[in-house]
């Protein structure tokens, strides 16, 4: 037994073949140069651009998982995955794509999909989702040698009956009666179709102290264990199913259904939260689903998910799924503009209180939901970008580190998170602005200040006043700097952004005078001739022979 162990570990996929499906070329593109191989263990990576292509390599090749868009031309990436589903049950399937439908949600964890992640994606969060896929995709591989090895042995029964609901939450086993009894059979485990269950869908929701990789295995083994003397006694038979290091599924069942009574498994949920707050030192949730028959409980499951997805704000709770009042889709989002000018003021305080108000008040309303969190956050990002944009301040230089996404990714789970995530990103922006202001010499707070109006006719004590100096004083040391005066300056950066325009774009002469705040052509094209010594449709001219030339 110990040779045979050693020997099906090695066994184990350590190689995995990854494809990705998108219509559009770009995205499929910057997936592939986002994605680390040697680091994952990426043996072959596919590509196809539509449903046909797709079926042809799952045709071809051994596909273990699935990067896949919804919207599609010759058909959704959903209908991919339901032919998927039913041709090739065991590919992991992660769907990646710019709606935040709840119906397009809904019907990727129906299909039994491992992930849903809204584009853009961060390099970091990808990188995290496949990485929990393989981990998925090598436990189920040793749960299969299992399988193989045990069927037969009571020793490992245990597990034959875990990877039994394993399958059936991850649509391996078709949810229809008939594919669930030969299922059981097969594996050798007690079923019958008369009997009823109560899926129970645990959630950690946050650990209360930081936790090395060996100290998450032991919580997870741990919260598993604890799951199974608390939950499953008394005459309630069942199976605890570990999905991911923070969420584990409960499946009760007994030959007498009278047993599984709703306030009595409450209870014990409730003590069973008590235990790992106490010990474990985490928060969690527990979802109750409805008693339903086998083929019946991916639907409850979803159900769960979708709660547990739109439960923002409390914690340490049991729900018992149709008791709870569900959030109202409707939400008003609070004004950016105020927030805006609050963060403008450097008050981090003022603004933490602010949102948190905001929160507080769509809770009493019954309006927070995981959807109105991801919306928020949209919209503050928009801000902040706009805001270090007029501050002359690069987003990617700023907003890059590995805590950054780690917090971003987090965000819309939960109000505290988010609060967190504000906190890190206001922070960060006050220390850059500050930082950036007090280094920033009186002739580069000009410069920036022109080029941020460089639409406009500005006049040099247009300029002078906005750094409050006078203007002759502001042009002699504007001068003594940059070797030339403000006019000349002003000129220059009218002349760059022009001939740019004239050269990438098809826009008329005239509309590109509008742009760089030139009301009269003549005047315009008389500055454009001095820079470049001829006229603005002469310029245009010569260099589109120069490149027809060029590509003869």
């Amino acid at each position: 037994m110990k040779l045979f162990c050693q020997s099906f570990r090695k066994e184990l996929v350590n190689m995995i073949n990854l494809m990705i499906v998108d219509d559009e070329i770009i995205a499929v593109k910057g997936i592939e140069y986002d994605i680390n191989k040697d680091k994952l263990g990426i043996s072959e990576l596919f590509t196809a651009f539509n449903i046909n292509q797709a079926k042809d390599v799952l045709k071809k090749n051994k596909v273990h998982i699935i990067l896949c868009d919804i919207e599609m031309p010759q058909g959704s990436g959903l209908e991919l995955i339901e032919w998927v589903r039913e041709h090739y049950p065991h590919i992991e399937c992660i769907f990646l794509t710019c709606h935040a439908r709840f119906d397009y949600a809904r019907q990727a964890v129906e299909l039994g999909s491992f992930d849903y992640l809204l584009k853009p994606v961060t390099s970091f969060k990808l990188e995290s989702v496949l990485l929990k896929a393989i981990d998925k995709i090598n436990k189920s591989s040793e749960l299969e040698k299992y399988s193989r090895l045990g069927k037969n042995l009571s020793k490992y029964q245990p597990l034959l009956v875990e990877r039994f609901w394993l399958d059936i939450l991850n649509c391996d086993i078709p949810s229809k009666e008939k594919f669930i009894k030969e299922a059981a059979i097969e594996r050798n485990i007690s079923y019958n179709e008369k009997w009823k269950y109560i899926p129970i869908l645990i959630q950690v929701q946050k650990w209360n102290k930081e936790l090395s990789t060996e100290d998450e295995r032991l919580m997870e083994f741990a919260l598993k264990k604890t799951g199974e003397e608390m939950l499953i006694k008394d005459g309630i038979s069942g199976s605890l199913v570990q999905l991911s290091n923070e969420t584990l599924v409960a499946i009760l069942t007994g030959e007498d259904n009278e047993i599984l009574e709703y306030e009595l498994i409450k209870h014990d949920c409730e003590a069973y939260i008590s235990v790992c707050n106490e010990y474990f030192k985490c928060d969690l949730c527990c979802y109750i689903g409805s008693k339903v028959y086998a083929c019946d409980i991916i639907k409850v499951f979803a159900s769960l998910y979708e709660m547990d997805k739109n439960n923002v704000t409390l914690m340490n709770k049991v729900f018992i799924l149709g008791r709870n009042a569900e959030a109202s889709n409707t939400a008003v989002l609070p004004d950016m503009t105020v927030l805006t000018v609050i963060l403008s003021e450097g008050s981090k305080a003022k603004l933490l209180a602010e949102i948190s108000n905001y929160f507080r008040n769509m809770e009493e309303k019954k309006q927070l939901s995981a959807s109105v969190l991801l919306q928020f956050q949209q919209d503050f990002l928009q801000m902040i970008h706009s805001l270090l944009k007029q501050k002359g301040i690069h987003a990617h230089q700023l907003l890059n580190d590995s805590l950054y996404y780690q917090l971003s990714s987090k965000a819309p789970r939960s109000v505290e998170n988010l609060l967190r995530w504000v906190d890190y990103i206001s922070s960060k922006v006050m220390s850059n602005k500050t930082s950036k202001e007090e280094s920033e010499s009186v002739v580069e707070k000009a410069k920036k200040f022109i080029r941020m109006n460089i639409c406009e006719e500005l006049s040099r004590e247009e300029v002078a006043n906005h750094v409050f100096l006078n203007p002759d004083y502001l042009n002699r040391i504007f001068k003594k700097e940059t070797g030339m005066s403000i006019s000349e300056f002003m000129m220059q950066e009218k002349f760059k952004i022009s001939k740019e325009l004239l050269l990438k774009t098809d826009m008329p002469v005239s509309a590109i005078a509008a742009k760089v705040g030139y009301s009269n052509f003549s005047h315009f094209a008389k500055m454009f001739k001095k820079y470049a010594d001829m006229n603005p449709a002469d310029f245009r001219q010569k260099h589109l022979a120069e490149e027809l030339y060029k590509n003869q």
